[in-house]
């Protein structure tokens, strides 16, 4: 009983928590930490060269009398150098949508969580509120770290609009430009909440802390 009572205090307080230590320690690291931009760019641009210079490549070669059809090897390449710049191209373009339509995901949860309204005594909205409060915080993190370096990706892309699709460069482009004003909006939103809820976060810690010292002079009386 004692821990329940502590812990809904702790709950109702910590508003402004949420932030972990890998939070923190993501929020250190570039979004692409392990393959940086650069190092995409150049292997596209690398593949694309080769690509060129496959396709100069005369169809047969002559050594002495001796003829050779080189469109067989020739096309085994070109599609070999196609299918590794894809595969750089989708792996990129891939992670940015998954991590924008999850962002998107987490943004219509907050918004219906942040809509309903507290009322006074109903500790389980206000509990509710003050977890998806926490959740924008850690999150705000994550966004900030992840949107401009995604913008930098496209950027890369559109350097090479032979290697990937003109709709999946749109799609990133109007998702990404839409995420930013829908993220500044929501966090907006979140501090609002937390400071309209301050009163209500006040008097039931206030509330919670008065049954937990009745409950601990009880227990010392049954000690005794």
């Amino acid at each position: 009983m004692l821990r329940s009572l502590v812990g809904s205090e702790m709950c109702i307080r910590d508003s402004g928590g949420g932030v972990t230590e890998e939070d923190r320690r993501l929020s250190n690291l570039p979004y692409f930490s392990a393959v940086p931009i650069s190092t995409y760019e150049s292997e596209i641009r690398k593949l694309e060269e080769l690509q060129d210079v496959l396709g100069d490549l005369p169809t047969v070669f002559s050594a002495g009398f001796v003829k050779v059809d080189s469109k067989p090897i020739r096309h085994t390449l070109l599609d070999q150098c196609a299918r590794w710049r894809d595969a750089f191209v989708s792996h990129l373009t891939n992670r940015m949508l998954s991590d924008l339509r999850g962002l998107y995901d987490f943004i219509a949860i907050a918004e219906g969580e942040l809509a309903k309204e507290v009322q006074d005594g109903d500790i389980e909205t206000l509990k509710r509120a003050m977890k998806c409060i926490r959740e924008c915080r850690a999150m705000n993190i994550r966004v900030e770290r992840m949107l401009p370096p995604i913008v930098d990706a496209m950027v890369m892309l559109k350097r090479h609009p032979e290697s990937v699709k003109k709709s999946t460069l749109d799609e990133i482009d109007d998702m990404t430009k839409a995420a930013q004003d829908k993220w500044t909006t929501i966090n907006r939103k979140a501090l609002n909440t937390r400071e309209q809820h301050s009163g209500a976060m006040d008097r039931e810690a206030q509330f919670v802390k008065q049954q937990t010292a009745v409950f601990e002079e009880r227990l010392g009386d049954v000690v005794t």
